[in-house]
């Protein structure tokens, strides 16, 4: 007994290590969708300072704070998580998801996949959800995309002819005189 407990205990150590590496939060939800893993990235990316604080607080005050939005800033519900897909034994691509604090109005984007912890007859036991912080890409995106709007409507205003050209010589952008 004694022998297995230490090589437990040796495994348990080392999927601990290689967790702490992974640069995505991580968790791991029962069919209730209780949380029963999270790590510590996890864990910030929601609010909490650890893994055990966010596995302690009551799953109610962790799904509360959120309000959950596709891309384009309408709802999403929460069964079209991919870790609630999962659980009904569905296979969910990676998706995009806007999270939206309920009491500072900050808003956040997050990449969300998952997958199945199955038992040995195949059953789905747990989802593992994974996901990573977009906020900071979407942000730089967007102010690209405002940049260039800018820039092409004053080109279209100005009485000038402007045209733009690729290295091959190709007219990319002509504005209107």
């Amino acid at each position: 007994l004694a022998e297995s407990e230490e090589r437990y205990r040796e495994a348990n150590e080392k999927l601990n290590a290689v967790i702490s590496g992974v640069a995505e939060g991580i968790t791991m939800q029962d069919h209730d969708g209780r949380l029963v893993y999270a790590n510590d990235i996890a864990a910030r990316i929601v609010g909490y300072p650890d893994g055990a604080s966010l596995l302690a607080a009551p799953i109610g005050d962790v799904r509360d704070k959120y309000e959950l939005m596709r891309p384009d800033g309408s709802p999403l519900p929460r069964e079209e998580l991919p870790g609630r897909m999962v659980m009904r034994g569905l296979i969910p691509t990676e998706c995009m998801v806007r999270f939206r604090d309920k009491f500072t109005s900050e808003e956040r984007w997050m990449m969300l996949r998952a997958s199945a912890v199955k038992d040995a007859d195949g059953k789905v036991q747990f989802a593992l959800n994974f996901f990573r912080e977009i906020t900071e890409q979407r942000r730089k995106d967007e102010a690209l995309r405002i940049s260039q709007e800018w820039f092409a409507t004053v080109l279209r205003s100005i009485g000038d002819a402007v045209i733009t050209t690729n290295p091959r010589g190709e007219i990319t952008f002509m504005n209107p005189i």
